[in-house]
């Protein structure tokens, strides 16, 4: 049986952002009985938009919020032009703020409860993650802030910061298991008490996936 099942049983969830790894992290929700709308491939200034499409899809409220941000390049911080660093960093920063507000406007109009998670870079600090490492340290302190303000409300903000968020190839089977296990743990009720954190995965777990 996997582990997760049942976690998220009768959760509504919608995945936005980028990256290859929400793949994952979908399939893991939808393990522990969510029922997930992708909208991660949409490219749209509609927020709103994703929300209402994601309600019809999914026959009611989102619950839960999974965001991969932005694609961020790997660059030479001096051959950073303005352009590709509000493409990167302003875009990652923006879109995860802007989506999860809506999030939360739905959730405190109707006095429900919600769970956000934000999938992140690594932490691993190296020639040209400038943009990578500025917009973890933005989005980490999001996080805080937000978990403080929305606590009231009944809404959870986490995140999990990975080079397997970067790039789920570089990263075995366990791994990703890993992630998408942990991923549907700090969405589920059973992390009712967790808020506020960024936490990591062991990435040289061995093993069978589970």
């Amino acid at each position: 049986m996997n582990a997760t099942s049942g976690w998220l049983a009768g959760k509504r969830a919608l995945v936005a952002g980028s990256g290859a790894i929400l793949v994952d992290v979908a399939a893991a929700l939808r393990k522990g009985g969510a029922t997930v709308v992708d909208s991660s491939r949409a490219a749209t200034d509609d927020l709103e938009g994703v929300l209402s499409d994601a309600e019809v899809a999914l026959g009611g409220n989102v619950d839960l919020l999974v965001h991969g941000g932005a694609s961020i390049d790997v660059r030479a911080s001096e051959a950073t032009s303005l352009q590709q660093w509000r493409a990167g960093v302003s875009a990652d920063l923006d879109g995860r703020f802007l989506q999860t507000a809506a999030f939360a406007r739905r959730c405190i109009s109707v006095g429900r409860p919600g769970s956000v998670l934000y999938l992140l870079p690594s932490r691993a600090l190296a020639a040209g993650r400038v943009g990578r490492a500025t917009s973890l340290g933005a989005v980490t302190n999001l996080i805080k802030t937000l978990a403080v303000e929305w606590a009231r409300d009944g809404i959870r903000i986490n995140g999990i910061a990975s080079r397997a968020c970067e790039d789920p190839a570089s990263v075995g089977l366990v791994v990703r298991s890993s992630l998408g296990n942990l991923s549907a743990y700090l969405l589920s009720d059973y992390a009712a008490y967790i808020t506020g954190m960024v936490t990591g995965i062991n990435e040289l777990a061995t093993g069978e996936p589970t």
